[in-house]
């Protein structure tokens, strides 16, 4: 991933997501590598960021998939989550 059109945007966005869902006690944010997948869309995808509001957990409309890891609790996010991003560069 290039250094300054991609990784430097997704840094920003992260820090000032991340920064704002933790004071405002918004839900959880995720940064790149948390796996999001839609069973019934046969979808699956690794974006930049994710977002999740308390109100989805609590309602069911995001849950979590354990991975095959040994020990890993949650490595795949299933359903519909707030917010999606990702970066769009040149390549």
């Amino acid at each position: 991933e290039e250094a300054f059109s991609h990784n430097a945007v997704k840094t920003a966005l992260t820090l000032a997501l991340a920064a704002l869902v933790k004071a405002e006690q918004l839900g959880r944010y995720f940064c790149d590598g948390m796996r999001f997948s839609r069973d019934d869309l046969r979808f699956s995808t690794n974006p930049d960021a994710i977002f999740v509001s308390a109100e989805s957990f609590a309602s069911g409309r995001v849950s979590f998939r354990a991975g095959k890891t040994r020990g890993a609790v949650a490595t795949e996010m299933i359903g519909s989550p707030n917010l999606v991003a990702e970066v769009v560069s040149p390549s």
